[in-house]
């Protein structure tokens, strides 16, 4: 009982966790505005997209999950047309009928899944975005 207790409570700990700035940029607007121009510089002169790498990760994620839902609906069709081939045996009805079973419990995983990413995408970037970067309308030319 006494780990069950502690595994609870140290796991609503992680969830209190607050971010922490180490400057304050009311404090010190021009080094973050510094720091900010320089990393969009850098981000300009390596040729990488400005997108925000989390985003790309649950892009990537979402098409692999679509992915994955066609290929079992695809298996869902294929179960249904042994069925209809089975001509009323019943070893093959009964093996189709598990096919389709098998493939709802796929079906009902990745849509779950993909709720998950969503949410779990969609809280992280909005927790971890910083408000006080404003991104430049246009990067800064290198000289």
């Amino acid at each position: 009982m006494k780990y069950f207790l502690f595994s609870i409570l140290f796991s609503l700990s992680l969830f209190a966790a607050m971010p922490v700035w180490a400057i304050d940029p009311a404090v010190a607007p021009d080094i973050v505005g510094e720091i900010t121009g320089q990393m969009d510089v850098a981000g300009a002169t390596s040729g990488l997209s400005a997108q925000d790498p989390r985003l790309t990760v649950a892009r990537f994620i979402n098409v692999f999950l679509g992915i994955l839902g066609t290929i079992f609906i695809a298996y869902i069709v294929y179960a249904g047309y042994l069925w209809m081939t089975a001509g009323g045996e019943e070893e093959k009805t009964t093996q189709s009928k598990t096919h389709i079973r098998n493939a709802i419990i796929g079906l009902v995983i990745i849509l779950l899944a993909f709720s998950i990413n969503i949410l779990v995408s969609t809280y992280l970037i909005r927790a971890t975005s910083n408000p006080y970067y404003q991104p430049p309308l246009s990067l800064p030319q290198v000289k």
